[in-house]
């Protein structure tokens, strides 16, 4: 099956992390700048930008927030933005902080752990779509001084990459969310972030319900997104945050136990579980469940029922 992710508007650029020069790890730090005529732009990943130089504004769903030195603003993935000067004859700089979810803490890839997540109240920032994206949270003095030195410190830690650098980056990357979090749940009650993720986790857990029980029919990305309420490129991201895999892997996983018990349990052909399965294309079950299972349906039948 295909990966039927795709932006929520492909005609405005999709920057990865692979695009940023040498970045073979899970996160990127760099500083970038931008003038009068920046263009419309989204992320495959989570940005924090921090306002090093300059003043302008940043351009969410056609509303823009005044920006200036000291300015911390977090952006989701998918999230159509753009960062402007308000001085046609000086640009305005930005240290951006790229990084995957995964990168901060694995209990962000297994949903059974999910409700434990708001133990670590920074998730909430992720969680935003992008009517609800902020830019205008204003941080105290003593909040900006640790903000700058936090990231002069991560810069530093990515430029340098000395031994064991991709702790001391993701423990500074952590002090850095803290501060910002706070300050995000003092502009706005923490109420909204918690309905915000129990509504996104509720959703994805009536499309894994919906997947077990309709695992055998043609089920496309786009059906259980429409499901969850939530545009396709928005819903890969939500479910790969709270599952720990794409959509597509998880139904193969579950197509596969199903044929992993017929095969044990019945004497059904091996086409006749593949079609069962939701495999249109035998070759192509018999592939996949060797992939899964590293033995064959024939040879897993036999192990099964103790004949090998």
């Amino acid at each position: 099956m295909k990966n039927q992710c795709s932006p929520p508007q492909e005609s405005v650029p999709l920057y990865t992390l692979d695009l940023n020069t040498n970045c073979s790890f899970p996160f990127w730090i760099g500083k970038n700048k931008f003038r009068t005529k920046s263009r419309l732009h989204q992320h495959q990943y989570i940005q924090i930008n921090y306002v090093t130089k300059g003043k302008g504004f940043h351009i969410v769903n056609d509303v823009p927030y005044r920006i200036e030195v000291g300015d911390v603003f977090v952006m989701p993935p998918f999230v159509p933005h753009k960062i402007v000067s308000s001085e046609d004859a000086a640009a305005i700089e930005v240290m951006e902080i790229e990084f995957v979810p995964e990168f901060l803490n694995e209990q962000f890839s297994d949903i059974s752990s999910a409700r434990g997540l708001f133990d670590f109240s920074y998730i909430s920032l992720f969680l935003v779509s992008e009517d609800e994206v902020r830019s205008d949270v204003r941080f105290s003095g003593e909040d900006q001084k640790e903000i700058n030195r936090i990231v002069q410190l991560l810069y530093q830690e990515y430029q340098e990459q000395r031994p064991l650098f991709e702790h001391a980056f993701k423990a500074l990357l952590l002090q850095l969310l803290v501060i910002v979090s706070r300050s995000y749940s003092e502009s706005l009650k923490n109420e909204e972030y918690t309905q915000i993720f129990m509504k996104h986790r509720r959703a994805i857990e009536e499309t894994l319900s919906y997947t077990r029980a309709h695992y055998a029919e043609d089920l496309r990305i786009e059906t259980v997104a429409k499901l969850a309420l939530m545009s396709q490129s928005y819903f890969c991201y939500f479910f790969k945050l709270l599952v720990g895999k794409t959509f597509t892997q998880y139904l193969i996983e579950v197509r596969i136990e199903h044929a992993k018990e017929a095969l044990a349990q019945t004497e059904l052909s091996v086409t006749d579980v593949a079609i069962n399965s939701g495999f249109n294309n035998v070759s192509h079950f018999i592939r996949t469940f060797k992939a899964n299972v590293n033995l064959s349906p024939i040879q897993y039948r036999k192990i099964s029922k103790g004949s090998a």
